[in-house]
């Protein structure tokens, strides 16, 4: 789960209350630290849970550049 796909779930009030000030920037922490989730009070619990269950699950992309990463290593120019 990307940024931007966090953020999108995110209430976007901007309000200041949490330790990155704008939901934005609150997005990217979330994404390298998902406890921060707490630190927003207008996220529901539904809300919360579905972010940490994809953060967990982790993007099938970031699995694809790992896995071709090793494989292209292996081969010789």
């Amino acid at each position: 789960m990307n940024p931007l796909e966090i953020y999108k779930l995110l209430p976007k009030t901007n309000c200041g209350e949490c330790s990155s000030k704008k939901c934005m920037a609150f997005a990217i922490y979330i994404q390298i630290n998902a406890d921060a989730l707490d630190e927003c009070r207008y996220i529901d619990l539904e809300t919360r849970e579905k972010i940490r269950e994809k953060l967990i699950q982790g993007d099938w992309r970031d699995d694809l550049i790992k896995s071709l990463t090793g494989q292209v290593s292996k081969l010789s120019f």
